[in-house]
């Protein structure tokens, strides 16, 4: 059984609230402690005292479940994992990769093959990482904050109007993945004379950028919008989903979704979304939605119940820790690599 959990979550400009929310709802405070790489990081920290750091906050908390997110920061080193292994041999490490790459990193790799269990936020990847050393790979999609992005809170007032369709998010570049399909369904809205803004920087003067918010802001964005629109970054990869598809569905707004591989596992067009394929179907099924109150309210009220219902950080950590315990359960004398 899982009791005693340790978190070290990246902290790089907002702490990991839904994650750490979660698990406290779900173990209790008194079993959950948290342990931040990247700030000592910030303050200074080598590896050497980030590891001793790390694995004497596990061994003090008496861990039964180490739960990293480390993506490519190089915040926690390899050895330190191994380290932990060694000082815990019944506490299980898992580490959760809900960025995306094209390939995974040396340093990545390093903490897939230390670790006990990697979680993914495609589908699409589960081979590659396998492929890199990891023991075992299970499919875990990024999930909404419940105070943020479900319930909306604090508060956030945008200093700018929103416009009926909006999409927020910036432009990387054109060598980025996902951002011709941006500029492209931006370049569309606009053409047909479709009253759509972009919130987020980086992009050119044909696409009108109405504003700027944080992450933890964009649910306030959505319920003030008639129809948001969702492009990920990644779109030929199966089943990978950016958490702006999910805060967008939580607003309660409809949602027009490019659509990738595999999303019909998970999202019902015409029911709790609408999928797109070209320009031509998203300038279409925008203009529907807008001249119709009925059925925006009817997909949008679908797609927040959905979420609701199967993607918060509640479910996600407590889908993952039946795997945790299984895996508890057959570690006694396994070796870190």
């Amino acid at each position: 059984m899982i009791k005693r959990v340790l978190l070290a979550t990246l902290n790089s400009r907002r702490p990991q609230r839904g994650m750490e929310h979660a698990f406290r709802g779900i173990f209790g405070d008194a079993n959950v402690a948290v342990y931040d790489p990247m700030e000592r990081r910030r303050q200074g920290a080598t590896d050497a005292i980030v590891s001793d750091e790390f694995v004497g906050a596990a061994v003090a908390h008496r861990a039964d479940w180490a739960w990293l997110q480390v993506h490519h920061s190089g915040s926690v080193p390899a050895e330190a994992i191994v380290g932990l292994r060694k000082a815990l041999p019944g506490c299980v490490v898992s580490h959760f990769m809900g960025d995306l790459r094209e390939e995974v990193s040396p340093y990545l790799a390093s903490v897939c093959r230390a670790c006990h269990l990697t979680l993914i936020s495609s589908q699409g990847q589960l081979q590659m990482f396998l492929d890199a050393g990891a023991p075992r790979v299970q499919f875990c999609p990024i999930a909404v904050d419940w105070e943020e992005d479900v319930a909306g809170e604090p508060e956030w007032e945008p200093p700018f109007r929103v416009p009926d369709v909006v999409f927020c998010g910036r432009n990387y570049g054109e060598t980025f993945p996902g951002t011709v399909e941006r500029e492209e369904a931006a370049r569309a809205l606009v053409g047909a004379g479709v009253d759509f803004g972009v919130v987020g920087k980086g992009w050119g003067p044909d696409v009108p950028m109405v504003g700027h918010c944080e992450r933890h802001q964009q649910s306030s964005v959505y319920r003030r919008a008639k129809v948001v629109l969702s492009i990920n970054n990644f779109n030929e990869i199966r089943r990978y989903y950016s958490n702006r598809l999910f805060v967008a569905l939580a607003s309660g707004k409809p949602v027009v979704c490019r659509w990738v591989p595999g999303v019909e596992d998970d999202l019902q067009d015409g029911e709790n979304c609408v999928l797109y394929r070209t320009p031509e179907e998203l300038v279409g099924s925008v203009r529907r939605l807008l001249d119709d109150r009925h059925e925006r309210d009817r997909i949008g009220a679908a797609g927040r119940a959905l979420v609701l219902s199967s993607h918060t950080w509640f479910h996600r950590v407590l889908h993952v820790t039946a795997r945790v315990e299984r895996i508890r359960q057959g570690i006694a004398g396994e070796v870190p690599v």
